[in-house]
């Protein structure tokens, strides 16, 4: 049986053509808005037909009709993002190298699929894909960071996207037969950790090796923690959430994002049936959503890059599949979870 398991991946919210370079819950307070619920809310199929084949009466910037469409990536190889060896209860991060081919090719939630059967880890690196604007020849290199525990034993993580061939062998070790000590500071195990944070390992002053708490991440949105931003430390981990003064104050926040004194960009949007609704182009929908084509036609929704906290309400980065409301156009978006 295979269990799916969400990677967390750095990038904010593309919008226009200049794109951007699977599980953190948003569980800091949202802003003060009432969002109606997605659920019991309209499928596409109870949309008249009008909206759903409207052409676009407002067009985006540039006189351009900008859309979204989520598209896997080819993973040129795997690396290991560990300075030791792995073991069962410790958390590790894997990099997935890949080439995004030009400008309208931003970053989307990975997908992770375990098979604790077949011992076998399944990537599948995604983009989201700007429609309707020009796109630079812009070719470029990206690197999405996995973070995995498993359990004992010899594992394959390879690339699940069509004809992807990469692939990392990796031994996980056997747990260490120690008690927790959850003070969230040199750790050996995941248990010996706080909050959001795992046990990672990397190199500090000098190359020497060390283990940590650590809470990973790729973009600062991915950081639950008020003032939390995403950095990369030469003599430490890369991308992991450290705390911050200014938090969002220097940085800014996403189009559809504001920042609160804590330090926090949170959603400014509600998300509901009447947010989520079909569109023809971006600026169909309210900022922060985009307009995002997929088998069931094109719908306002929150593309995720990665799966922190982009979204508002009981909503939370995921698959179609898990969207209770029904109303994913896609995967990779915010989907109601219900409460």
């Amino acid at each position: 049986m295979i269990l799916r398991v969400l990677s967390a991946a750095l990038g904010l919210l593309a919008s226009g053509c200049s794109c951007g370079p699977v599980t953190t819950f948003p569980d800091a307070p949202q802003p003060d808005v009432t969002p109606d619920r997605d659920a019991p809310g309209p499928d596409a199929s109870e949309l008249d037909a009008s909206e759903l084949d409207a052409p676009a009466d407002r067009p985006d910037a540039a006189g351009a009709c900008l859309t979204r469409t989520l598209e896997t990536v080819r993973i040129d190889e795997f690396l290991l993002a560990e300075a030791l060896d792995v073991h069962a209860g410790r958390s590790f991060r894997v990099v997935a190298r890949t080439t995004q081919p030009d400008s309208c090719h931003g970053r989307a939630m990975t997908k992770v699929e375990i098979d604790p059967i077949g011992r076998t880890v399944d990537v599948t690196v995604r983009a989201w894909v700007t429609g309707g604007g020009a796109c630079l020849p812009a070719e470029r290199a990206d690197e999405r960071y996995v973070t995995l525990q498993l359990e004992s034993g010899d594992w394959t993580i390879r690339d699940a996207s069509p004809g992807g061939a990469a692939r990392l062998a990796i031994t996980i070790g056997p747990g260490i037969r120690a008690p927790c000590v959850p003070d969230g500071g040199d750790c050996q195990q995941n248990c010996d950790c706080l909050g959001e944070e795992v046990c990672l390992s990397a190199r500090g002053a000098g190359g020497m090796p060390f283990t940590a708490c650590a809470e990973p991440c790729e973009a600062d949105l991915d950081c639950a923690a008020a003032g939390g931003r995403c950095t990369s430390l030469e003599d430490g981990f890369d991308l992991t959430c450290v705390t911050s003064d200014t938090g969002c104050a220097a940085a800014g926040c996403p189009v559809g994002y504001a920042c609160e004194p804590s330090g926090r960009c949170a959603p400014t949007f509600a998300l509901g049936a009447s947010t989520r609704v079909a569109c023809a182009c971006d600026a169909d929908c309210a900022p922060g959503l985009a307009c995002v084509t997929g088998t069931s036609g094109a719908r306002c929704e929150v593309p995720c890059p990665t799966a922190g906290s982009w979204c508002a309400g009981a909503h939370v980065c995921g698959e179609a599949r898990d969207d209770v409301s029904g109303l994913a156009a896609s995967d990779a978006v915010c989907g109601w979870v219900g409460e």
